[in-house]
């Protein structure tokens, strides 16, 4: 017979592709079975939250959707508003998985070390196939006091994910680089106290409006008919970002949004490698927001 097999359409003859199987090695793994409502077939649908194994015994395809862990940011103190964190990679794949045990590592979302490379999402991987980068934290600086701006602000992080929203400290300073089509820059700070938004897994954050990058929408992956489900969201820059460019819950794909005045952001949501948002003015002291841990989707038929 033709194999097609999830996608996978080859004009050789061959025998009926088997089955695979898997088993849980963790509490934070949940098994279903779904209908994709762009093609109408039936899947079976593993979800990883946390650290597990994915147990295969039979040889097989598999699609395989991972979200590395979003990026975080440090706090805004006097008039200097920080960048939003960058989202975690979104990455979509088939695989040809052979019969064996796969080690799964959900990436969690980086802190508040603004500047600093633990603002930066951890990766999320799948055994030796996939290194999912986390997005970048928003810009942080080096004056111990704080000073008055400019200071040393610095530029968003960049990451194999998204990347983190500039400092705005009344001159620019640069967005984060992200990796496309995994993830998206951050945006300049704006010059006129105001962070850029991070950067996202559907499209770069914003300079001018200081939001988030918009999210990719999963829906159809995981059987979600009314099309609500999204990740990769760009966390709100300081000074009224929205996370995921919108304030419609359905796409901000978890990216937190940032302060609007004196005050703090929101932390990325879990497992949807969202980036956090910025806090504002002094409201934050320095503490910061950190991203949304990331997650993984495995289906077959």
């Amino acid at each position: 017979m033709t194999r097609s097999y999830l996608g996978y359409v080859s004009s050789q003859t061959t025998d009926t592709i088997p089955a695979g199987i898997q088993t849980w090695g963790e509490s934070s793994s949940t098994s279903s079975s779904i209908t994709d409502p762009s093609d109408s077939k039936t899947y079976n649908l593993a979800t990883y939250t946390g650290n597990g194994s994915f147990v295969v015994t039979s040889d097989g395809l598999f699609e395989l959707l991972v979200v590395g862990g979003g990026g975080g940011n440090l706090g805004g103190n006097n008039s200097i508003q920080f960048g939003g964190g960058g989202a975690g990679a979104v990455i979509r794949t088939i695989q040809w998985l052979v019969a064996g045990t796969y080690t799964i590592a959900v990436g969690a979302g980086g802190g508040n070390g603004g500047g600093s490379s633990s603002s930066v999402g951890d990766s999320t991987t799948f055994s030796k196939y996939l290194l999912v980068g986390g997005g970048g934290g928003g810009g942080g600086i080096g004056d111990s006091d704080f000073g008055s701006p400019p200071n040393n602000a610095t530029w968003g992080m960049s990451s194999m994910g998204s990347g983190g929203g500039g400092t705005a400290t009344g001159n620019i300073k640069r967005g984060g680089y992200g990796t496309k089509p995994y993830g998206y820059d951050g945006q300049d700070g704006n010059g006129s106290y105001a962070g850029g938004g991070g950067g996202a897994a559907g499209n770069a954050g914003a300079s001018s409006t200081r939001n988030g990058g918009a999210a990719r929408d999963i829906s159809n992956f995981i059987g979600n008919a009314t099309g609500t489900n999204t990740v990769g969201g760009g966390g709100g820059g300081g000074n009224g970002g929205l996370g995921g460019n919108s304030s419609t819950t359905a796409l901000k794909g978890g990216g937190g949004n940032g302060a609007t005045s004196l005050g703090t952001g929101v932390n990325g949501t879990a497992n949807t490698g969202g980036g956090g948002g910025a806090d504002t003015g002094g409201g934050g002291g320095g503490n910061g927001k950190s991203g949304g841990s990331g997650i993984v989707y495995i289906r077959w038929q």
